[in-house]
């Protein structure tokens, strides 16, 4: 029974600052999740794919940065493209964009007037995990439980004063 404790508290200790990390480091860099579903960014990015975005000025977007924008022609969709030339104006920037499996620019420019824009800063690849059974609402939900379980535990473990001498 003493080495399940031990082996218990060991995870605990591991795993518990990884959540924090985490949450730290979304809300720190003003970070969001977004999951691709198409192939027009292959290889580098894949249907399936998770993409971690953080909001950049929008005046500070370059040439090769992947962006996400609304799709002009439906502004309740998103897609992300890399930018191939910026036009700076005094009220934003207009932006070419092209998806890296495609052969030719975006039929649009898109002019972007806000002050921020997400701009795509990691990828997890998680096409090939994902793309079965498992769906992934259910991974992010056993993820938030699981730091939520975390954090009882040692609230419990530090209110109780420790581990029982049992």
């Amino acid at each position: 029974m003493k080495a399940k404790q031990i082996f218990f508290d060991i995870v605990l200790l591991l795993t518990a600052p990884l959540f924090v990390f985490g949450a730290v480091t979304a809300i720190f860099f003003q970070s969001s999740f977004t999951t691709v579903v198409s192939a027009s960014m292959e290889p580098n990015i894949s249907p399936g794919d998770t993409l971690i975005t953080r909001k950049i000025e929008t005046a500070s977007i370059k040439k090769d940065d992947v962006v996400v924008l609304p799709v002009p022609t439906n502004k309740a969709l998103i897609y992300s493209h890399r930018v191939l030339t910026v036009i700076r104006e005094p009220k934003g920037v207009v932006l070419q964009t092209k998806g890296d499996a495609n052969p030719n620019p975006d039929k649009w420019l898109i002019k972007v007037t806000s002050e921020k824009t997400p701009k795509v800063i990691a990828v997890i690849p998680t096409s090939g995990i994902f793309n079965g059974w498992v769906d992934r609402r259910f991974v992010y939900l056993f993820l938030m439980a699981t730091g939520l379980l975390l954090s009882l535990v040692a609230a419990f473990r530090l209110i109780r004063g420790g581990r029982s001498s049992t």
